[in-house]
């Protein structure tokens, strides 16, 4: 089953280092907010939220609104 989760990210740019990655992610589904210092932290943080979040039933088709059942 295919979800859809969404964060809200923050990323810190630094004049003297413009290629370094880093900030805060917040999922917002949960609220959780969580610093990163670069991409693989940011990729592993995002995994572990995802794992985290609440599983989600998948609607029938009568709350889809198509019709199929």
């Amino acid at each position: 089953m295919r979800t859809t989760h969404a964060f809200v990210l923050r990323l810190l740019a630094d004049s003297d280092e413009p290629d370094v990655l880093r900030g805060t992610v917040r999922s917002v589904a949960s609220g959780e907010e969580a610093p990163f210092a670069d991409g693989p932290a940011l990729t592993s943080l995002l995994k572990r939220m995802i794992a985290d979040a609440p599983a989600i039933a998948p609607l029938d088709s009568e709350e889809r609104g198509d019709g199929e059942s």
